[in-house]
């Protein structure tokens, strides 16, 4: 499901002015499995059977002591950071592409995709590039479902990015 997909199917239109409680749900992470998407209303949405995106923004920080001011935290640098998991469904075109060989044990360029994750709400978020390390394709107690999880990291920070369906 591409994010034009998904956000048509919801019926969501993000509104700038939004203000209010957000639901995890409302958060997209959309992704170019391909090369040969440039779009990102085209990108394929993780979601089918993800159960958490594990978002988060990992920071690096520095401390020093200074005379007379005493400690002070340094901010150095930042990136996003996913952490998703959920269960295995064949026939999904996120979950296909990261499960597929070429992801699972590929290196470089090969796992490097560019993405957005968004408020749906809002349509506020950012714009960047994954790198995409595959962690679970298939495992789980017999006779369960099977557990689907990856961890994608961002290179670097993301820039601002904001979905609009006619933009």
């Amino acid at each position: 499901m591409t994010v034009t997909e998904l956000m048509t199917a919801a019926g969501v239109t993000p509104k700038a002015d939004y203000t209010g409680e957000v639901k995890t749900n409302f958060m997209i992470l959309g992704v170019a499995v391909d090369d040969t998407e440039t779009d990102p209303k085209e990108y394929v949405v993780a979601a089918a059977h993800i159960t958490n995106l594990g978002a988060e923004v990992d920071a690096s920080t520095e401390d020093s002591n200074y005379l007379y001011e005493g400690k002070f935290t340094a901010r150095i640098d930042a990136r996003r950071t996913f952490s998703l998991e959920g269960k295995r469904i064949v026939g999904d075109a996120f979950q296909d592409w990261a499960c597929s060989h070429a992801v699972k044990f590929g290196t470089g360029n090969a796992v490097i995709r560019d993405y957005i994750y968004f408020n749906a709400l809002t349509g506020k978020g950012e714009k960047g590039r994954l790198t995409i390390n595959t962690t679970k394709d298939g495992s789980g107690e017999a006779n369960n479902s099977a557990d689907f999880a990856c961890d994608a990291y961002s290179s670097g920070a993301p820039d601002e990015y904001t979905y609009s369906a006619t933009a």
